[in-house]
């Protein structure tokens, strides 16, 4: 009977209209996903979260997560040990940089923990890695050339 009716509100098309306005590839995924529930409690977490979003793009549209890739993959095989190539440590700079741009837009906003406290719990996990950044940067030119100033390990990619 679910459905049924979800088909009756074309709940796909409108799944699907809201993965296009997502400015993320992840979260475009995400909103595909996203289904109905008959929990209480996470639907009024779930409205929380969509409520201060809302607000925050209202309030603040400069706000964004702008140059964020899709590293899943890349993360999953640098964990088992696969080497990754410079385009992909450049892919990893992009996340690494517009997380911390995010990180710190969002914490420089007006009481930020108090107007967006569910969004705030989402910006904590979120960790600066200045260090990975900086190696990164000055091993991998802007094109994915492997820079001489390199670290002889990746000199030798």
């Amino acid at each position: 009977m679910l459905a049924t009716v979800l088909r009756k509100l074309e709940f796909a098309e409108v799944l699907g209209r809201l993965a296009t306005e997502c400015g993320y590839s992840v979260a475009a995924e995400r909103a595909r996903e996203l289904g109905p529930s008959g929990d209480f409690e996470t639907v009024s977490y779930l409205l929380q979260v969509t409520a201060e979003a809302v607000d925050l793009l209202t309030a603040f549209p400069d706000v964004k997560i702008g140059g964020a890739r899709d590293i899943r993959e890349l993360v999953a095989r640098s964990a088992v040990g696969s080497r990754l190539q410079p385009a992909d440590l450049l892919l990893i700079l992009d996340t690494l940089s517009a997380s911390r741009i995010v990180r710190r837009a969002f914490l420089q906003l007006p009481d930020p923990r108090t107007r967006f406290p569910s969004l705030a719990e989402f910006v904590g996990y979120i960790t600066e890695q200045s260090d990975l950044e900086a190696d990164i940067g000055r091993s991998v030119g802007p094109r994915g050339d492997v820079l001489d100033t390199a670290s002889p390990e990746l000199g030798r990619i």
